[in-house]
């Protein structure tokens, strides 16, 4: 045991020596927790703080707010400065884009940083808006669409174009070609339907519009006659010139 003495003291001024240094090298925090050295928890703290790894969000009853605490969709993003907003970064050759899903894609909004991306009339530096399933309709307001595209087809005024462009209109200027106000050379071009009185396909289009002139004049089975036949309910193609 008298041997063992100086071992034991040996040890225990070395677990001595070391209790001191680690008592001296520690240094107490600035502040209280969580202040201080610590960042506050993320839902309190207004400190700018960065994460190496992914951040998911797992809700399925609240919604996510940047900017905002009433955020009124699963992602509302309040802007305060104009011009500001969300932004989508593609890496260099990268085309970024929003992208429209249920159980698959169903449209895309893009931008074609490489020819033929989104798009094979894609040029880079082009948007490309695209409906990938059903048609793609753009309207103001609610109701039915002012343009639609489907299946290559234009339809202004229908949601069924039956022909490469099909206007369909209530009015009777049903395309107008305007050039710059003051200059001749205006055209207004718009169909009409005689009422069973014989007329021409000139009188037919005179009795909507004193100034048209008649283009082409069908019977109503279809047939091409010139504008001056006389054909009881006909259809002709009119044009009126203007300023």
């Amino acid at each position: 045991m008298t041997r063992l003495r100086p071992i034991l003291l040996l040890i225990l001024g070395l677990l001595t020596g070391l209790s001191f240094s680690i008592a001296l090298a520690w240094v107490d925090p600035t502040a209280a927790p969580p202040a201080g050295n610590a960042p506050a928890p993320i839902n309190v703290s207004d400190t700018a703080q960065t994460k190496t790894g992914g951040l998911n969000i797992a809700t399925t009853s609240g919604n996510v707010g940047i900017g905002t605490t009433g955020a009124l969709s699963k992602l509302s993003v309040l802007i305060t400065t104009t011009g500001d907003g969300i932004r989508l970064v593609g890496a260099a050759g990268v085309s970024p884009g929003f992208l429209l899903y249920d159980t698959s894609a169903r449209g895309a909004l893009g931008l074609a940083e490489a020819a033929g991306a989104w798009s094979s009339s894609a040029a880079v530096g082009d948007i490309v808006l695209r409906a990938d399933t059903g048609k793609l309709l753009l309207q103001n307001g609610a109701g039915a669409a002012n343009l639609t595209l489907a299946s290559g087809s234009v339809g202004v005024g229908t949601d069924s174009p039956g022909a490469k462009m099909e206007i369909v209109s209530g009015v009777q200027n049903t395309l107008r070609l305007r050039k710059t106000a003051g200059i001749a050379g205006s055209i207004e071009l718009f169909p009409a339907v005689g009422d069973g009185t014989s007329r021409t396909g000139t009188a037919l289009c005179q009795t909507v519009s004193a100034t048209s002139l008649c283009l082409g004049y069908w019977a109503s089975s279809g047939t091409l006659s010139t504008c001056s036949t006389s054909i009881a309910s006909g259809r002709a193609l009119c044009t009126d010139f203007g300023d």
